[in-house]
């Protein structure tokens, strides 16, 4: 998901969290409970939930309960922003910010006394990739594996000779000299495809 995409998601999260009216969006059966649960006699149905007004308070009968007190503030805009921040992995370990967003798949050092936390690349990680009418083709790799073995390995899987299959990269083709690690495939995975030259 891009920043601006993160961003637009947290707005849209603190937009919900607002009162209109006066009043939160929340449904009336989260303020007054289902109607199908018994009511209280005596004393105890007159009470009131009472509190300092800074956390606010459940006044009136239960078809028009409504939460007094001030409204909570909304998250401020930095927080936000620095959820979406968006950790870049290396095949080195690196630094991992607290508020970074890390792709799946990556090795994590959580260190039990408060060092540092790091995270990679792993050395060995599996690609997978769906190829219509051939079902997925997996195949492990490496920062250094060619991108031709990985073609030679999807021709395999798709009982073709290895001339008549390439492997693309946002639907351009990609050199059977380049790496892993040299087209970021990693971070890329999901634009990979494999289809029969035609």
């Amino acid at each position: 998901m891009s920043p601006a995409a993160a961003s637009e998601r947290c707005k849209e999260a603190a937009s919900r969290m607002l009162f209109r009216n006066g009043t939160p969006d929340v449904p009336a059966q989260l303020l007054t409970g289902p109607p199908e649960l018994p009511r209280l006699g005596g004393p105890a149905e007159q009470s009131r939930l009472t509190g300092p007004a800074e956390l606010g308070r459940i006044t009136g009968p239960p078809e028009q309960s409504r939460i007094a007190g001030p409204p909570p503030a909304p998250a401020p805009a930095a927080s936000c922003a620095a959820a979406t921040t968006l950790f870049v992995p290396t095949y080195e370990w690196q630094q991992l910010p607290d508020e970074a967003r890390v792709p799946a798949g990556l090795e994590i050092s959580l260190p039990l006394d408060g060092g540092v936390k790091q995270a990679r690349i792993p050395r060995r990680w599996q690609l997978r990739v769906w190829i219509d009418g051939h079902g997925f083709w997996r195949t492990d790799v490496t920062r250094g594996t060619p991108v031709g073995e990985l073609r030679r390995s999807a021709a395999q899987h798709m009982r073709q000779p290895t001339e008549a299959v390439e492997l693309l990269l946002d639907g351009s083709a990609v050199l059977d000299e380049e790496t892993v690690e040299s087209v970021r495939l990693f971070s890329r995975r999901d634009v990979v495809s494999v289809r029969e030259r035609g």
